[in-house]
């Protein structure tokens, strides 16, 4: 009785470890995630920036006729478990058609994280 004991303590520690392990993983994996979401938005803040110039009128600037006022495009959402690269560049070709200021595609893109990259956000924010 006492080696089973012994063993399901061992196993408990065993667990525990490396639940402690797969956290630590998970957040330096969103750090890093967030750390180039972060480097997004700074080369979409230089892009608008260097837009304010031109002054164009906003939705005019592409003047597509696929995209006009009634084309609804879906912001695509991020879970945090796959590699962010897909989905930064979705998002960024998002805030370009419909040139959104830089500190409306931060609000908008935190709103559409989902569970653990949207606790690593709260978390941060």
């Amino acid at each position: 009785m006492d080696q089973r004991v012994e063993q399901i303590e061992k196993n408990m520690v065993s667990l525990i470890s490396g639940q402690a392990e797969i956290k630590n993983d998970i957040m330096n994996r969103m750090n890093e995630l967030f750390g180039e979401l972060g480097a997004k938005m700074e080369s979409l803040s230089a892009y608008d920036e260097a837009e304010i110039s031109t002054a164009q009128p906003r939705g005019r600037r592409y003047n597509n006729t696929f995209l006009n006022s009634k084309m609804k495009l879906d912001f695509p959402r991020y879970n945090g478990e796959a590699d962010p690269t897909s989905w930064l560049c979705r998002a960024e070709q998002f805030f370009l058609l419909y040139e959104t200021a830089v500190m409306e595609c931060i609000a908008i893109a935190s709103f559409h994280l989902e569970n653990d990259a949207q606790l690593w956000y709260q978390i941060l924010k």
